[in-house]
């Protein structure tokens, strides 16, 4: 498998760190301070939206009057990363996964729709930013996810084909984009939706870092 490849992309919510629980905290406690009645069903269909592609959807559900939604996209970043600084909610095992492909030469990048500031903070918070040779941020390129323009951006500065590049998404906004970009996608969905159909789309489902790194060793030898 890995001879096929010469570069792996990350998204960062989700597979380096466990921050959706985080994320829906915050938007819970902002949302609901300006009297937006918060559905669980409505949650979970935009929990991979980008900050302001969030707010669109909710506003469209409940308009709400006091704060822009760049006010509240700065807002809900602020505290998110107040509650990273406090917890450990890196994903298990995935530093030795990074650690494995920048070992054995791959090119190494990330993709996120969130905000380049928030994105730097957390693999500041990680130690991992040496790994990295591109960040890249939806601010960068005309479509957030699930558009595959942050993709084809990130292949287009690795200078890999996208067909090289092997991604890793949680989420089907994620593999949605990966996909359209033509990319081989391994998803890492969260427990409760692991089952799910809708992520059958990935080229590869795994349950956690620790078995893709046995499975990634065995093939390297």
């Amino acid at each position: 498998m890995l001879d096929n490849f010469q570069a792996v992309i990350f998204d960062m919510d989700g597979i380096l760190i466990d921050s959706e629980p985080l994320w829906r905290q915050a938007s819970m406690e902002i949302f609901t301070s300006l009297g937006v009645e918060m559905n669980e069903e409505l949650l979970n269909k935009t929990s991979a939206l980008s900050s302001l592609d969030f707010c669109k959807v909710w506003y469209s559900h409940q308009p709400w009057e006091g704060m822009s939604f760049e006010e509240i996209d700065k807002e809900m970043e602020k505290r998110v990363l107040q509650i990273i600084e406090e917890k450990d909610v890196t994903i298990p095992d995935v530093k030795q996964t990074i650690d494995f492909f920048y070992n054995h030469g791959f090119k190494i990048a990330l993709a996120s729709n969130s905000s380049l500031y928030y994105v730097n903070r957390v693999l500041k918070k990680l130690n991992v930013e040496k790994y990295f040779s591109i960040v890249a941020s939806a601010e960068q390129v005309e479509n957030a996810k699930p558009a595959p323009d942050l993709y084809l951006h990130v292949a287009n500065e690795l200078k890999v084909k996208p067909e090289k590049c092997i991604v890793f998404e949680d989420s089907i906004v994620g593999i949605t984009a990966a996909k359209a970009a033509n990319m081989f996608v391994i998803t890492l969905p969260a427990q409760e939706d692991f089952s799910k159909h809708e992520f059958d789309i990935a080229d590869k489902k795994i349950k956690s870092f620790a078995q893709l790194l046995k499975e990634l060793k065995k093939s390297a030898v």
